[in-house]
């Protein structure tokens, strides 16, 4: 169906732009239909109505699109009906406010564009059947509507924008570089759909950048990474050196030594036969535990603990972890278990869903497999399932000692009588147990 059946003022516009190609007046007009014009067609048909079977011409899209994304906008030289229209759109204090967020943002710009398509459609078709009637087409209606649908708009947009520009900068605190925004799971699309998961994730990163900050000053002081004693220290902090990372911890007498050895041949040569022989003296450095950190990721992390989501509690912790602990590694499970990385975890913070359970008895598998004997293995879970005593019975006695699990608002079967295991129910209670299982460290 073609737009020239609605009404009159249709076919006013269908006949008065005949000889009105943009593609006359600027080469660039295909290039750039061609790129936004997929983008415009994805919005089109997530928002058009199932009973709207017209469409505006592709010049006018484009040109629709160009109004919104563009800060200068070149209308046609001739007086025609749609020039006139799109003219009066750009001076209406409703187009200006929400301009504001659609300039420069080819997303914003193609969903505003087939909001308007469908608005602009809508009225024509409404005053075909008026006209059946005795009524007068007005352009001034379409005006009004397109106005109305504006307004409707601009709170919508606003919220998108603003948020998806606290997302970025709450990743870039993160460490994940704010570029995850191709994800299906933060689209706009996927925000029409569902405003209140935008809201969600944006709470997720903010609490979750709240609890790497809390725990990057709260952690035990004593496992701080590359902790150095002073000068006065005990004589059992200073060591000989060992690898070659530790010859900026050398101890104020050596770096004499190596002042001295700049202009004198003799004293160049005793510091290299001591660096040689390993006789260099280095404050060593506190205790760094070996942690490996299981966090569940199931649907239910999402879920809050005094306001704050339990994904966030674990995932805070994590960040934390990495940024301290020389030889932190991270891994997170479902029904399976994977290592992952700082930006797997911002990105696991954007997906999760409200659906999966837990596999526990992998997680254990897991853990017998990466084992060391040094390290110590946290599982934050808020729900463990049964195991069987065949898979417990698997697991050494010694390395037992060394897992630790923490359960959010979780009850404890009674397998987990064979670790250690902290129940909490309260943010403080959370944090204790955090401390709790890393003085366990050997």
């Amino acid at each position: 169906m073609s737009l020239n059946l609605f009404s009159d003022f249709a076919q006013k516009i269908a006949k008065e732009i005949q000889g009105y190609s943009a593609l006359q007046q600027y080469q660039q007009y295909i290039v750039n239909y061609i790129d936004n014009a997929k983008l415009i067609t994805d919005y089109w048909k997530q928002l058009k109505p199932k009973n709207l079977h017209a469409n505006l011409k592709h010049y006018q899209r484009h040109d629709l699109f160009n109004l919104f994304y563009s800060s200068q906008v070149s209308f046609n030289n001739k007086n025609t009906a749609w020039s006139s229209l799109l003219k009066t759109l750009s001076k209406q204090l409703e187009f200006i406010k929400v301009k504001k967020f659609t300039e420069g943002d080819e997303e914003l710009s193609a969903l505003m564009t087939s909001r308007i398509m469908i608005r602009i459609l809508q009225e024509m078709e409404k005053q075909n059947q008026q006209q059946g009637q005795g009524n007068q087409s007005s352009q001034q209606q379409i005006v009004d509507a397109i106005k109305n649908e504006l307004s409707q708009g601009y709170k919508q947009i606003q919220e998108y924008k603003e948020g998806r520009e606290e997302m970025q900068q709450l990743m870039m605190m993160l460490g994940n570089g704010g570029n995850a925004f191709s994800n299906d799971a933060l689209s706009l699309l996927k925000y029409l759909q569902s405003p209140d998961d935008l809201r969600q994730r944006i709470k997720m990163l903010k609490d979750t950048f709240i609890m790497l900050r809390k725990f990057s000053v709260e952690l035990p002081a004593s496992f701080r990474k590359s902790q150095l004693s002073s000068d006065q220290g005990e004589v059992s902090r200073i060591e000989k050196l060992m690898r070659e990372t530790q010859i900026t911890h050398m101890i104020s007498g050596e770096y004499s030594y190596l002042a001295l050895a700049r202009n004198n041949d003799l004293a160049k040569l005793l510091f290299s036969m001591r660096y040689v022989n390993r006789e260099l003296l280095v404050y060593r450095g506190s205790a760094s535990p070996k942690v490996s950190l299981y966090i569940d990721k199931s649907g239910s992390m999402s879920e809050h603990l005094e306001g704050v989501p339990k994904i966030s509690l674990a995932a805070g912790l994590g960040l934390a972890m990495l940024k301290k602990f020389d030889d932190t590694k991270i891994f997170m499970f479902d029904t399976e278990v994977t290592e992952t990385d700082r930006n797997k975890i911002v990105q696991t913070l954007l997906t999760i869903a409200a659906d999966g359970g837990t596999n526990i008895a992998e997680v254990l598998h897991r853990i017998k497999e990466v084992d060391d004997k040094k390290t110590i293995h946290v599982v934050i879970s808020d729900g463990v399932d049964e195991v069987s005593e065949s898979v417990i019975n698997s697991i050494p006695s010694e390395l037992r000692r060394r897992i630790v699990f923490i359960l959010i608002e979780a009850n404890a079967p009674q397998w987990l009588q064979n670790f250690c295991y902290y129940p909490v129910k309260t943010l403080a209670e959370f944090q204790q147990a955090v401390s709790n299982s890393l003085k366990s460290y050997p």
